[in-house]
C-alpha cells in the first residue's frame, strides 16, 4: 500500500515506484528505530522485549512514507483508509474521501448501483406496489365503486326535481356523494411507496370521507327526528337546509382542527420500521411523532359520532312516511360499526404485515362505502326507475302527508 502523495510529500517517490511495499517496509524499520532509540535515551537495554514492545505499541507516533503511523494496544495501526467508490460495471475506482479512527471525511458523493446518489436500504424495502396482486384487485374495486357512484349520483341529479330526490333533498344526497368518493380515492394514498405527500394525505382523506358522509347524514337523521316529533302539534318551523348545511360545517370542523394541527406540527413522512418478522426485510411506513395520539384522536371522534348516529336512527325506527330514509341512515351507520368493529382490532394486529393491513383497510374503507351505496342511494335509484313508486302520498284529505319546508325540500 503506498500513501496518498497529495498528503504525504515523500510517498511515491521514484526509489519507491518499482516496489509499493519498500513504503511499508521502511515504515516499519523506522518503527523499530525510534523504539530502540527511546530505550537507550532512557537507558534501558534494547534487548529487553517486554519494554520494546511496551514502548512501540505506546510511544510510536511518527509521519512515515505510508502517513502518521501510530499503533494500538493490540498493535494494530491507527490507520488513514481511503474511501473508495465503484461507479460502474467497469469497476472503476474513485476516491471518494477518507477515514481515521477520529473522524470520516467524506468529499465527493457515492454514486450506487442504481446511478444516484441515495443511498439503498440494505434490507429488502416492503410495502405495497402498484403491480402486487393484491393493489391491481383493490384498484378495480375501488375504480368499479367510483364508477357505480358517479353513475347514481348522475342519475339522481338528472331526476333532481322528482319527489324522492325532493323529498331526500338534492344537495344532501350531492354531499354524501362527494364523501363516497374521496372514500374511494383513498386507494391511491395507500398503494405504493409511500412518500411525504401520500403520508400527510391520508388522514385528510379519511376524515373527509367520514365527514362528508355522516355529517349529511346526521343532519338528516336529526331533522328527520324533529319534524316526527313535531308534527302533530303543526307548531313547529321547519329546519331549513341552510341551518343543516352549517351543522355539517361545524361537525367538519371538529375533525379538521386535529387534522390541521397534526399537519403543521407533527406530519405524517416516510419511515423505516424494523419490526417486519422477516430479519432481512424493512417496512416501508408512514408515521411521525405524536401520531398514535392523533390516530387515536379521530378514532374516539369517529366511534362516538357513530354511536350518536346508531342511537338517533334508533329513536327514529318507529317514523315511518313516504321513503322513510331514517331507516336507511340507520342501516348504514350500523353497518360501519359493525365493519369498524371487525376491521380496527384486525389492523391493529396486522400493523406489521403491510400487505395483509392493506387489503384489511381497503376492504373496509370499500364495504364502508358500499353501505352507502347500498342504502342511501340505490332505493332512490330504485324508485326513481318505477315511477309508480315516486309519487308522494296523499292524506284522506288530499293533501300532501308530509310538508315542505322553505327550502324547498321536503324533510
Amino acid at each position: 500500500m503506498a500513501a496518498d502523495p497529495d498528503r504525504y510529500p515523500g510517498a511515491g517517490q521514484e526509489q519507491f515506484a518499482t516496489n509499493k511495499a519498500l513504503a511499508l517496509y521502511r515504515d516499519a524499520t523506522y518503527v523499530l528505530a525510534h523504539a530502540i532509540d527511546r530505550l537507550i535515551r532512557q537507558g534501558i537495554d534494547p534487548s529487553d522485549g517486554e519494554a520494546l514492545l511496551e514502548t512501540i505499541q505506546t510511544e510510536t507516533n511518527f509521519e512515515g512514507l505510508t502517513g502518521n503511523i501510530r499503533l494500538k494496544r493490540t498493535g494494530d495501526r491507527f490507520a488513514t483508509h481511503d474511501i473508495l467508490n465503484i461507479r460502474d460495471s467497469s469497476f472503476e475506482l474513485k476516491k471518494i474521501g477518507w477515514a481515521t479512527e477520529e473522524k470520516l471525511v467524506i468529499k465527493k458523493k457515492a454514486i450506487f448501483s442504481d446511478g444516484t446518489a441515495q443511498i439503498p436500504d440494505a434490507a429488502e424495502r416492503i410495502y405495497v406496489h402498484w403491480d402486487d396482486v393484491e393493489a391491481i384487485l383493490m384498484m378495480a374495486l375501488f375504480s368499479l365503486g367510483t364508477i357505480v357512484t358517479l353513475v347514481c349520483l348522475a342519475v339522481m341529479m338528472i331526476y333532481r326535481s322528482s319527489p324522492i330526490m325532493n323529498y331526500s333533498s338534492p344537495r344532501f344526497v350531492f354531499g354524501t356523494a362527494v364523501g363516497v368518493l374521496i372514500g374511494f380515492a383513498n386507494v391511491f394514498v395507500w398503494t405504493g411507496e409511500p412518500c411525504s405527500a401520500t403520508c400527510q394525505a391520508r388522514p385528510w382523506l379519511l376524515m373527509l370521507n367520514f365527514v362528508f358522509i355522516f355529517g349529511h347524514m346526521y343532519a338528516k337523521a336529526f331533522r328527520f327526528l324533529y319534524v316526527m316529533k313535531k308534527r302533530k302539534t303543526l307548531q313547529f318551523r321547519p329546519i331549513p337546509d341552510i341551518q343543516l348545511f352549517l351543522c355539517v360545517f361545524f361537525y367538519l370542523l371538529v375533525f379538521a382542527i386535529p387534522v390541521v394541527v397534526w399537519t403543521a406540527a407533527f406530519p405524517l413522512d416516510v419511515t423505516r420500521s424494523d419490526n417486519n418478522p422477516d430479519n432481512d426485510k424493512v417496512n416501508i411506513i408512514c408515521n411521525g411523532e405524536n401520531a398514535e395520539v392523533f390516530w387515536a384522536l379521530l378514532l374516539g371522534l369517529g366511534g362516538i359520532s357513530l354511536v350518536v348516529g346508531v342511537l338517533v336512527a334508533f329513536f327514529n325506527q318507529n317514523y315511518h312516511d313516504f321513503f322513510s330514509e331514517a331507516t336507511y341512515i340507520g342501516y348504514t351507520m350500523f353497518t360501519v360499526c359493525v365493519t369498524c368493529c371487525v376491521v380496527l382490532p384486525m389492523l391493529f394486529i396486522l400493523s406489521d404485515t403491510p400487505h395483509a393491513f392493506y387489503i384489511v383497510l381497503m376492504l373496509g374503507i370499500f364495504l364502508g362505502n358500499g353501505a352507502v351505496l347500498v342504502f342511501m342511494f340505490f332505493p332512490k335509484i330504485w324508485i326513481i326507475t318505477h315511477p309508480d313508486k315516486n309519487q308522494v302520498p296523499l292524506d284522506s284529505c288530499g293533501g300532501l302527508k308530509t310538508k315542505k319546508s322553505s327550502s324547498g325540500s321536503i324533510i
